[in-house]
């Protein structure tokens, strides 16, 4: 009989547990003691990659697949930006379904800006739930701070006689509504220029840009922290929460002024200095091409193609030209320290700060490329701030 999803679920906690040291034929031996199927080749080549990954919950191969279709550790879609959290007391599910609504009581063994898994007793009114095509969209009520979200339930998982829901947030969640995050937060004033009367779209995209450059830099910033405590390291400073906006100036440059935490800022500041200057030449380059397109300039336009393509080519050298090292040391006293032991740390803990790094470059690089005008962040002044 062919493995199920539950089946595969548990061979993988087996082989997580023991770090990938157990052979397929051990593996579907022990499997086969519980009562449950053997895996295939492909799904023991699927726990390996997930080692490899870094993952610590079981994903099934299509959606694995779906995540790193580009040959990147994250995808937007998925919130797979974000990694897993730390349990969060007790919740309720509620899914309406067409006969009904199912409320199923739990605890959240992981809880993360994109994801939660609720654990809750297996019983047939979940497993309905979990196994829903249709009816899989519900809310998600974190019981001890009366904080409702709304969720889809991706996946069930059978884990010792419960079943663990895997939610996925249909909105980023602010977790430091669910569990304390720092206080110690500041306002810094982002500007950048679009040049007169900026499409709606241009606006917008600008504005996409700045949460993955804020997003990035943070879940890098929390990363670091979160290496530094378990590494014993003294550090004063607490996991960053998601930026909060104090005032937006929609003029010519557009200003945001946004609450975020020293370490963040640090790191921002960090990769905005090491932007090359030939970005802007790109953008000028892209605009001269527009121009001359509209001309039908066919020799000026190959000219200036020709410069666009060059420059474009070294995009690439931007993000490896920005290292992790740099970042840390800028990170200020207690984090700094991580930096001896960058050459320590497992493969996964560092694909994962070099994707954040890299995404958090790509988005500065980005804005940089659209403003008409050097990107400028600071400390905000006072008066500034609306409270």
């Amino acid at each position: 009989m062919a493995a199920s999803y539950e089946d595969a679920a548990i061979g993988w906690v087996i082989y997580r547990d023991r770090k990938g040291d157990v052979g397929r034929e051990q593996l579907n031996a022990a499997l086969s003691d519980l009562g449950r199927s053997g895996i295939a080749k492909r799904t023991y080549e699927h726990y390996q990659k997930m080692l490899k990954l870094g993952y610590k919950d079981y994903v099934s191969i299509n959606r694995l697949d779906l995540r790193h279709a580009s040959d990147s550790i994250f995808d937007t879609a998925d919130r797979a930006r974000y990694p897993a959290g730390v349990a969060a007391g007790s919740a309720t599910l509620v899914v309406p379904a067409s006969t009904g609504v199912a409320v199923l009581g739990g605890d959240l063994v992981s809880l993360s800006e994109g994801y939660a898994t609720l654990r809750v007793p297996n019983t047939a009114e979940a497993s309905t739930v979990a196994r829903a095509k249709k009816f899989n969209r519900g809310v998600l009520v974190l019981d001890e701070v009366g904080v409702e979200r709304a969720v889809q339930v991706l996946e069930g998982v059978e884990i010792d006689g419960a079943l663990d829901l895997v939610l996925e947030f249909r909105s980023l969640l602010e977790t430091e509504l669910a569990r304390p995050t720092s206080t110690l937060t500041s306002d810094y004033s982002l500007s950048f220029s679009l040049g007169p009367a900026p499409s709606l779209f241009l606006v917008v995209e600008a504005m996409h840009r700045t949460f993955d450059l804020y997003e990035s830099a943070r879940v890098f910033s929390n990363m670091l922290l979160e290496l530094s405590a378990a590494e014993g390291l003294a550090v004063d400073a607490e996991a960053a929460p998601v930026a909060k906006v104090r005032r937006v100036a929609l003029s010519n440059p557009i200003e945001i002024v946004i609450a975020a935490t020293p370490i963040v800022f640090g790191t921002i500041v960090y990769v905005l200095k090491h932007l090359p200057g030939w970005l802007a030449d790109v953008a000028n380059a892209a605009s001269s091409l527009q121009s001359v397109g509209l001309a039908k300039n066919e020799e000026r336009r190959t000219e200036e193609l020709h410069k666009l393509e060059a420059q474009s080519m070294q995009l690439g050298n931007i993000k490896s030209a920005v290292e992790i090292a740099g970042l840390i040391e800028s990170a200020g006293p207690g984090v700094s320290e991580l930096l001896p032991m960058l050459p320590g740390m497992t493969p996964e803990q560092v694909r994962r700060l070099t994707a954040l790094k890299d995404q958090t470059v790509e988005a500065a690089a980005e804005l940089s490329m659209m403003s008409k005008e050097p990107l400028a962040i600071s400390e905000a002044e006072p008066d500034e701030t609306v409270q």
